[in-house]
């Protein structure tokens, strides 16, 4: 015999045959819709994560948060990729709010997702990231993200895969990042010493002694600079006191 489902009992996606995807709100409380654009402008990115990284002895990853400089929030990872990945997110500086873990997608023909991030772009368009080591991208695993970005684009959200950074960028980003915190922004005055010098391309020990501030000082102002791409450098080799900084 068939048990027939009572009014109050909510059907799965598998059951009504529609991809639907539930978040946590701000406020803290459950939604669950059909996937399609409504969900774009329901406030997704400001909601709270709908898994929490777990913490047992003997695991493998590490989880943590990342302070995400474009917001000022700390941002959840689950590992130190994905922790690299919002690093590289963060210092594109088109990001203006990043959610961890914002969505469990669940699909018509069964299974679900819950992708790593959702960052809203200063020109209002959206992107869900998901973040894998490159070994790790089996067929199986690309089928299901091929998915995943079905169901964000009935939404309207752009899809992007992150693996790996080069070791030399990823050192490099890491040095930067260290100074990213505006309490490193330098005065006016020691911020056009520094532009003015950069832009007959000196070296980076030249810009820092330029600022006119001690040297550990100007070291650290430019770079401030470099996170926010007033000046250049080349991230595709090792930062030294010779490294070129441009404006």
């Amino acid at each position: 015999m068939i048990k027939k489902k009572q009014p109050n009992m909510v059907l799965s996606s598998e059951e009504l045959k529609i991809d639907s995807v539930r978040w946590i709100d701000s406020a803290g409380t459950v939604q669950q819709r059909a996937a399609g654009p409504v969900l774009f402008d329901v406030g997704i990115v400001d909601g709270r994560p709908v898994r929490k990284p777990g913490r047992y002895r003997g695991q493998k990853n590490y989880p943590g948060k990342h302070w995400f400089a474009s917001s000022g929030l700390h941002v959840p990872f689950e590992s130190m990729l994905e922790r690299s990945a919002l690093m590289r997110i963060d210092f594109a500086l088109d990001v203006v709010a990043i959610a961890a873990q914002p969505v469990r997608i669940s699909f018509a023909d069964g299974g679900s997702a819950v992708p790593d991030f959702l960052a809203q772009h200063r020109d209002g368009t959206q992107t869900v990231f998901e973040v894998k080591v490159a070994r790790a991208l089996t067929a199986e695993k690309v089928a299901k993200f091929d998915r995943s970005k079905q169901v964000c684009n009935l939404i309207g959200w752009g899809f992007e895969i992150l693996t790996e950074c080069e070791v030399v960028m990823m050192d490099n980003l890491e040095l930067l990042a260290g100074f990213r915190n505006p309490l490193y922004f330098p005065v006016r005055e020691v911020r056009e010493r520094i532009l003015s010098a950069a832009r007959t391309l000196v070296t980076l020990r030249e810009g820092a002694i330029a600022s006119g501030l001690p040297i550990r000082d100007g070291y650290a102002a430019v770079y401030h600079l470099a996170w926010n791409r007033e000046v250049g450098l080349d991230l595709t080799v090792p930062i030294s006191n010779n490294s070129i900084i441009a404006a």
